[in-house]
């Protein structure tokens, strides 16, 4: 009989060559790989996002006294800190190239204000904080927009109008020819007067 490609010339059959490699295995060590898997973190970060949403509805159902009750707790006090303490370094250095504490003081400022406006209206402590945060807001007299406009106007801004950084210079230079009657100066004095209000 004459050889062919269905009669192939040899004692033996040729093998498969993928005759070795079997679904059922594969299969099997991706099941098994599976259940090594840890459980999916999705049901807790789920959770957690429900509990931090009910905490803000929550906040914003609050009259606007209970609100000012929560924040002047805790976090008030440490924004007047922390406002205290940039304008402090600010009568030390020229910050008014620092993007990082314009950034900052712009921040802090704008929770300050917002905070104000939930103070209830008739505590010496709000008119202490409506004065300051007026006085901050309407400087300089005579320009066309105030430390307040660009305070608020370019909160989380990568970059900074020449004016404010003009304006952040004009405070530095005024303190260093009169300290004492310097208008740093004298935010200073009132901060330190509002949060003596809350060791007392």
């Amino acid at each position: 009989m004459a050889d062919s490609f269905q009669n192939p010339v040899g004692p033996n059959k040729p093998t498969d060559p993928y005759e070795n490699y079997r679904i059922e295995e594969i299969q099997k060590d991706k099941g098994e790989k599976e259940s090594q898997k840890p459980a999916s973190d999705r049901p807790l970060l789920a959770a957690f996002v429900v509990y931090v949403l009910k905490k803000i509805v929550g906040f914003f159902e609050r009259s606007p006294q209970e609100k000012a009750c929560a924040f002047t707790e805790g976090d008030l006090r440490g924004l007047l800190i922390r406002m205290k303490e940039l304008l402090e370094s600010l009568k030390m250095e020229d910050h008014s190239q620092d993007a990082v504490f314009l950034q900052e003081l712009s921040g802090v400022w704008v929770l300050l204000h917002d905070t104000a406006l939930e103070i209830p209206r008739k505590s010496h402590f709000a008119a202490q904080m409506r004065a300051l945060i007026q006085s901050i807001r309407d400087y300089p007299e005579g320009r066309e927009h105030s430390l307040g406009f660009y305070l608020s106007e370019y909160t989380g801004q990568k970059w900074m109008p020449f004016p404010y950084m003009e304006i952040i210079q004009g405070l530095w230079v005024d303190y260093q020819k009169n300290e004492d009657e310097s208008q740093l100066e004298r935010w200073c004095r009132d901060l330190d007067g509002m949060i003596a209000d809350f060791a007392e």
